[in-house]
């Protein structure tokens, strides 16, 4: 952004960085979001962007909805009526009417609604409008609930995050060993 200024009665041309979208006068953050008219005959529907930073490192907006509602994500606007904001094409958003509620998730193969348990995550996940929610963590039947951190008893912290478990421990682990499973491309542990 170009600005001016008197410096000891000289007018003095100062540029300053900006980080973030620039509409209609006003920088976004990333994650910001705001109200744009919304492209071709869809006059009477606005689209929601978003601020986000590319792969190149540029800052840069995208679609995320269609006025009030996120993009993809199906609400309920009368009973047993539901509607849903999709990107029709590049830049151009509508509303368009569904079936049902999206509330079923496919995790590992397998169809799930509402709320269960992964042993296999350790997480007590949830399904909602069709995307999944980790609701919080199991560590041996006791709930661990999202961003907390608990002491286990080898002295390491478990750490319940949104998307991946995280353990920290200040000392070594004893009788560990890493190998490679075959199951995954990352190196696991196994206990000798």
């Amino acid at each position: 952004m170009i600005s001016c200024y008197n410096f000891n009665g000289a007018l003095q041309r100062v540029s300053h960085a900006l980080s973030g979208c620039f509409y209609n006068g006003t920088v976004y953050p990333i994650g910001g979001r705001w109200l744009e008219p919304n492209p071709g005959n869809f006059s009477t529907i606005m689209r929601s962007m978003t601020c986000y930073k590319s792969e190149n490192g540029y800052y840069e907006k995208k679609v995320a909805g269609c006025d009030w509602m996120n993009l993809n994500l199906t609400s309920e606007y009368m009973e047993n009526k539901y509607q849903k904001c999709i990107e029709v094409e590049p830049g151009k958003v509508d509303i368009v009417p569904v079936e049902k509620l999206e509330n079923e998730c496919t995790v590992d193969g397998k169809t799930f609604s509402g709320t269960w348990f992964n042993r296999k995550r350790g997480a007590i996940l949830s399904c909602w409008n069709g995307k999944i929610h980790k609701n919080s963590c199991d560590i041996g039947g006791k709930i661990v609930w999202i961003n907390n951190e608990v002491k286990l008893s080898n002295g390491c912290t478990f750490l319940c995050h949104p998307q991946t478990n995280v353990y920290s421990c200040d000392s070594p682990l004893q009788e560990f060993e890493i190998t490679k499973d075959t199951s995954t491309a990352l190196p696991t542990f196994h206990s000798i």
